[in-house]
């Protein structure tokens, strides 16, 4: 009896051990490799962090010292994909379209603005603003060869989210 248990044991020890080499190897082969953080509490104007990575991605929430909560999504293996959420508070049921595409241009402004690291984010918002009269909700637009933004609402009476994907194929 002990030396079947024994045998388990070793059986799903070995199994275990695969499985963490196959996980690396697939993520060795990826073009952009595991999600890392975007953020931290380190950074200027970020009040909490949290970062969760999952096999498939990652999820990051970031709370700003303006009481903005942001939602980050990380997906992707050879073509990046990273989702902003941010809720806003207030009546956009008849906000016109223009009005969420600056928004995005104000929010990756922002975010550049908070750390040296996070430039970047002010050159999507440059792009954005420079093709905003092209650029349509909830259509993925490629601002670049291999660089696109997707930009899309969801509003109520009470509330509106605004939702920034970015992503390089």
């Amino acid at each position: 009896m002990i030396k079947k248990s024994a045998l388990l044991l070793y059986c799903f020890i070995l199994l275990g051990i695969v499985a963490c080499k196959q996980t690396a190897s697939e993520n060795s082969k990826c073009k952009y490799g595991r999600p890392m953080p975007i953020f931290s509490k380190e950074m200027n104007k970020v009040r909490e962090h949290e970062f969760l990575p999952s096999p498939d991605g990652s999820t990051e929430h970031i709370f700003l010292d303006n009481g903005t909560t942001v939602i980050i999504t990380q997906s992707g293996c050879n073509e990046l994909s990273q989702k902003f959420n941010m809720r806003l508070v207030d009546d956009f049921s008849k906000t016109p379209d223009d009005y969420w595409i600056d928004l995005a241009v104000k929010m990756f402004q922002y975010f550049s603005s908070m750390d040296a690291d996070l430039g970047t984010f002010g050159l999507w918002a440059n792009e954005i603003k420079i093709r905003k009269d092209k650029i349509k909700l909830s259509e993925p637009f490629e601002l670049e060869a291999g660089r696109w933004v997707r930009i899309d609402k969801i509003v109520s009476e009470r509330s509106g989210i605004i939702e920034v994907e970015l992503s390089l194929k």
